[in-house]
């Protein structure tokens, strides 16, 4: 009966509990006063029920009592820490957006970008591709050792993605950046992928890829992160390119 008390932690689970004892008990009792000859003793056993329904309804009241505390915690440490990725989310958003303010050129904000990313997305992969009229950059980094012939195989992959993306700008070569020397498999296999296109100027100018071998590696709302990572990194190419045609003005004029 206690032992329902514990799993359940509720008074239905004790009174269930205290209706399986009795009805033990009393079996109990009639099998062995049968076996000597006399007559149960009754009073007896409602005294012993008595003190059962007692134990069994105290061990519910604690054991739920204790449940709903620790429910209770976990729930404030779940939220407590929540809370921290925010805010470390916020106040890297707010790095990142000054990074994108002083970038000058796209090799400057693609490592903005890739930075930003290796922050706050826990996945093995993560890369840009960008292209303004003037220029083309694609960068990618890894956790882990890439041999040359990884190196091709990215460039394929992300040359792959940005052409899903609408953009299909040729990426005659990859900066590859390893974090790390533990050896990587041979074969690609991402079993999570994430692309993000990068709209300047009412068309597709880039791509934001991140990628993992887990399955469900990425939340929801991380997706809808890099969304907004991608809108910002239109709009600083935006300024970026019309920088280039000022300077290029300039340059005609005089």
């Amino acid at each position: 009966a206690i032992l329902v008390a514990v799993v359940g932690g509720t008074l239905a689970s004790a009174l269930l509990g205290i209706l399986a004892g009795a009805m033990t008990m009393g079996v109990a009792t009639t099998l062995f006063s049968n076996l000597h000859g006399e007559a149960p003793d009754f009073l007896l056993l409602a005294y012993q029920i008595s003190l059962l329904a007692v134990a069994s309804l105290e061990t519910a009241l604690a054991t739920g009592w204790t449940k709903d505390q620790t429910q209770r915690q976990q729930f404030h440490d779940r939220l407590e820490k929540e809370m921290r990725e925010r805010e470390a989310e916020a106040a890297e958003l707010v790095t990142f957006a000054q990074a994108l303010a002083g970038s000058s050129g796209l090799n400057v904000l693609a490592e903005a970008v890739v930075r930003h990313l290796r922050c706050h997305r826990e996945v093995r992969a993560r890369a840009v591709a960008l292209e303004i009229k003037s220029e083309s950059v694609a960068l990618w980094e890894e956790n882990g050792r890439l041999t040359e012939d990884h190196v091709e195989r990215r460039r394929s992959f992300l040359q792959d993605r940005m052409a899903r993306t609408g953009n299909h700008l040729v990426i005659p070569k990859l900066t590859a950046r390893p974090v790390g020397t533990r050896m990587l498999p041979e074969a690609l296999d991402f079993k999570t992928v994430v692309e993000v296109p990068i709209r300047s100027g009412g068309r597709v100018a880039g791509v934001l890829v991140i990628a993992d071998p887990k399955r469900g590696a990425v939340e929801d709302r991380r997706i809808g992160m890099l969304a907004d990572v991608a809108r910002r990194v239109g709009e600083a190419m935006q300024r970026i390119e019309r920088q280039g045609s000022e300077e290029n003005r300039r340059i005609s004029l005089l």
